[in-house]
């Protein structure tokens, strides 16, 4: 997997220009960019192909006109050789030819000027001026001068004549392209007319021309004459065998054009032959010639007609089969032209049909993200494709998922958040409601406190003035009886003193462990609230977790994730905020349980305090009941005055010492009971801090509610 990951960047890279190029472009030019360049070359290649045919339709063109003038050239080189027999036969005597000669010439001159017209109209395709030009200027001096030729002169200017023909005829062959024919039965059509037929002809009329003389003479004047004439018949021979193979080789290659040939063949193989044989057993192989003049010019007629009915049927041949070669080639043109706009059409067809498919599926994942940002978050895009794009349809489906998950979480968490806020409310207001009983009672109890430290001065004061009143009688005996009496009221008053203070004592007692007994239910509740914030606070960090997945899943969908991060951005801010506003409430939780617990100490200490003092007055009112009961027995017992008196003495100023001590409990009680109530202050505002975040959470809570019902899970 690592490696196939490897070769994807890889290859990524390698496309990366193409890529950036195609990203700046919306599908539409994209396609059109695509089409435009495979057009590009298929165009060059069509036009190059176009081209190939069009060359091949004017190579063709070209040798159809090298046709055309073969065919004048056969009709020339007929009347030129007609001619040569007609003048020699003229030198010969023959009163009949030199009538003949001026129809000849005619003929002559009317090929030549055809010739000249054409090779000007063509000049641009095919220009044979080189060889025409001369052979014309030849021509028409051969024409002036033939009434003064002898037999001799008559060949070698008609010699010359074939020769120039000949250059003409490798002219217009070679001009007209048909020596480079690429078809096989074609070119030996081509060799058959160009390269065997003219000499074949040059052959024959050499050959006649030679026979009429020696016909004309009636023997050989010298072993040259026969040689020559042996010659001639051998290069008729020859020139017939290669035209036969041309013939033959041609028409294998094209049998269509078999049945037309060879019958022309035939014709032509049977005339000239017969010609041939005849010169040859009549007058080469013969001791005394028996032939007439009108019969070899009979013979050579034959022998022209029969040749140049061959001839005419290979350039017929040639050109209808060049003509079908410019038509297939037209044809395929037509038909090339035909199939690439048919392709061109398929393409755009099958290009507009992708744009049209990719943009529908486009079409699809836009009105689903229309539906999702208007809160329908079950909206789905169909998969109607097989394609990446179903990928991507696949990707946005699982990101709708995760994003209705993620907000059925987060409406969750909403709610759960919303029923926590509402419970550290009522947390609060209970909490509130205990702090200020709290408050009440150490009120009360630093209200106990002030009036036992006034009960215990006038304790203080009484004892002091009995002091007195035993020091007086300690001092004067008569008074005994009246200070006995005032010392007895004075012990009932001191009596009920000290049970008031033992009974306030006791209340304060109550009081201060009731109050401890609050200060511990607080640092309960406290304790319940700063487990209620750390749920709290568990819980934001859920919800800023489910924001930070919501952002990520946004940020993987790109432009159609942005409404989800937004959403994800706010319910992050108010994750934050609710985290922020847990964080103060566990610090006030904290701050509640440190002064709870520092007020719990110090009434555990005052607890201490109230028990000594109350020990000390049960054994103030002890001795007050001792006092009371020595003062009763006081008549009875007058003659231990001086002795109780002293004794009296020391317990005044031992109860004196107490109530001292008893003030100063109650002084330190009042004070702990001032920083008890101080305490129970700061916690009240601590509580109210407390309800004002859990209020602000609740508000947020709420809003977040109301943010996700914009949502359908």
């Amino acid at each position: 997997m690592i490696l196939m990951g490897n070769r994807m960047r890889h290859w990524s890279q390698m496309f990366k220009p193409a890529m950036l190029v195609l990203n700046r472009l919306r599908y539409s030019i994209k396609f059109g960019l695509i089409g435009l360049i495979f057009l590009i070359p298929i165009t060059f290649m069509l036009v190059q192909y176009f081209n190939k045919l069009d060359e091949e339709i004017r190579f063709a063109e070209q040798e159809r006109l090298g046709t055309e003038l073969l065919q004048d050239l056969n009709v020339l080189i007929t009347a030129v050789e007609k001619h040569r027999l007609t003048a020699a036969a003229s030198i010969r005597g023959n009163k009949a030819a030199t009538g003949q000669i001026t129809e000849w010439q005619s003929q002559v001159d009317q090929v030549l000027a055809q010739l000249d017209q054409k090779n000007t109209s063509h000049r641009a395709l095919l220009d044979v001026s080189d060889s025409l030009k001369p052979l014309m200027s030849q021509w028409n001096d051969l024409k002036s001068s033939a009434g003064s030729f002898n037999a001799t002169d008559n060949e070698d200017k008609h010699m010359d004549m074939e020769k120039s023909i000949a250059k003409l005829v490798n002219e217009v062959k070679n001009e007209s392209n048909l020596i480079l024919d690429p078809q096989m039965d074609s070119y030996y059509l081509m060799d058959s007319t160009v390269n065997v037929m003219p000499y074949l002809w040059f052959s024959i009329g050499k050959a006649a021309s030679l026979s009429g003389e020696l016909l004309q003479r009636g023997n050989f004047n010298n072993t040259v004459e026969k040689e020559q004439m042996i010659l001639s018949t051998g290069d008729i021979s020859a020139y017939l065998d290669k035209l036969k193979d041309s013939t033959q080789i041609s028409y294998q290659y094209n049998r269509a054009s078999e049945e037309k040939l060879s019958a022309a063949l035939k014709q032509a193989m049977e005339g000239v032959t017969f010609f041939n044989n005849s010169l040859y057993s009549n007058i080469v192989a013969s001791f005394s010639f028996i032939m007439k003049t009108a019969e070899l010019d009979e013979l050579t007629a034959k022998a022209f007609d029969a040749s140049g009915v061959l001839y005419q049927t290979e350039l017929q041949q040639l050109d209808q089969q060049l003509v079908q070669r410019i038509h297939k080639a037209e044809s395929s043109k037509v038909t090339l032209l035909a199939m690439t706009l048919l392709f061109i059409l398929i393409a755009a067809y099958v290009f507009i049909a992708f744009y049209c498919s990719v943009k529908h599926t486009v079409d699809q994942l836009k009105e689903t993200s229309a539906l999702l940002s208007q809160g329908q978050l079950t909206a789905r895009a169909p998969v109607d494709t097989k394609d990446e794009l179903s990928q991507l349809v696949h990707a946005f489906n699982a990101l709708a998922d995760s994003f209705q998950h993620v907000v059925g979480e987060s409406k969750q968490v909403a709610e759960l958040v919303n029923t926590s806020s509402q419970q550290l409310s009522l947390a609060s207001l209970e909490s509130t409601r205990s702090s200020e009983q709290i408050a009440r009672t150490i009120q009360e109890v630093a209200t106990g406190s002030e009036l036992q430290m006034h009960t215990a001065q006038e304790t203080s004061q009484a004892m002091q003035e009995m002091a007195a009143g035993v020091q007086r009688i300690a001092e004067t005996s008569a008074f005994v009886s009246e200070s006995a009496n005032g010392a007895a009221a004075d012990a009932n008053h001191g009596h009920e003193v000290v049970s008031r203070a033992v009974e306030q004592m006791s209340s304060i007692k109550e009081k201060v462990e009731e109050t401890a007994v609050t200060i511990r239910l607080l640092g309960d509740a406290s304790s319940q609230i700063n487990r209620i914030a750390e749920a709290q606070n568990a819980i934001t960090k859920q919800t800023q977790l489910l924001a930070l997945n919501a952002s990520i899943e946004a940020a993987r969908a790109g432009v159609h994730g942005r409404g989800f991060q937004v959403v994800a951005a706010e319910v992050k801010k108010l994750a934050e905020e609710s985290e922020a506003s847990g964080k103060q409430i566990v610090q006030l939780i904290r701050m509640i349980q440190d002064r709870s617990q520092e007020a719990v100490e110090k009434m555990e200490v005052g607890v201490k305090e109230v028990d000594k003092g109350t020990d000390t007055i049960e054994r103030s009112g002890e001795v007050f009941g001792r006092i009371l009961g020595s003062i009763q027995q006081v008549a009875e017992q007058i003659q231990e005055i001086s002795a109780a008196s002293q004794q009296m003495s020391a317990g005044s100023q031992q109860v004196t010492a107490s109530m001292e001590e008893t003030v100063l409990i109650s002084r330190n009680a009042a004070a702990h009971a001032q920083e008890v109530a101080s305490a129970t202050q700061q916690q009240l505002a601590s509580m109210e801090e407390i309800a004002a975040s859990a209020e602000s959470l609740n508000e947020r809570s709420d809003k977040l509610h109301h943010v996700l019902k914009y949502y359908t899970v």
